[in-house]
Formats: C-alpha cells, sequence, structure tokens
C-alpha cells in the first residue's frame, strides 16, 4: 500500500512540475515558479527532520516521514523542472 501512495505523490509532482512550467512559459516569466516552490519544500524538509528528533514520540515519527516524504518529492519535482528547463532551451536552439 505505501508503495501504491509513493507512486501515486511522484506522479503528482511530476504533473505538478509540468503544469508549472507550463504556466510559467506562458506567462514568459523569468524567475520559474517550479524552482521556487520545490526549493522552498526542500528546505521546509531539512529543516522539519532534524526537529522531529526533538519532538516526544508520537508526533516525532510523523513530522519524521512527512520530512522524508518532502525530501523526496521535492528532489523529483526539481529534477523533472530542470529537465523541462533544459528541454526547452534545446528546443530554442533549434530555432
Amino acid at each position: 500500500m505505501e508503495r501504491i501512495i509513493i507512486l501515486v505523490l511522484i506522479v503528482g509532482t511530476t504533473i505538478i512540475a509540468y503544469l508549472l512550467h507550463s504556466y510559467q512559459k506562458k506567462r514568459e516569466e523569468k524567475r520559474h515558479v517550479g524552482k521556487s516552490l520545490f526549493m522552498g519544500t526542500f528546505t521546509v524538509s531539512l529543516v522539519v527532520f532534524p526537529v522531529s528528533f526533538l519532538m516526544k514520540e508520537p508526533f516525532a515519527y510523523y513530522m519524521g516521514v512527512s520530512a522524508i516524504f518532502l525530501f523526496f518529492l521535492s528532489i523529483n519535482g526539481f529534477a523533472i523542472t530542470k529537465i523541462l528547463e533544459m528541454s526547452e532551451a534545446r528546443q530554442q536552439q533549434n530555432l
């Protein structure tokens, strides 16, 4: 069951990264929305994970697991965002 949840979250993150990339391309903004979102969640996960060790027992486990999920989802989203940026730059060079 956990594997299905993880796969659904990774697919959802990929879809969100693509939607944010298309939104940024449509608006023609210089600042990439997906990069700032996924770097923000990456930073939050790096802060929440060590804090979970300082918490009492029932909440520490859930905070640690949430931080690990956020970490891997933000890395996945950031990687997809970078791949989309590189493919767009390559398409611009070919034109």
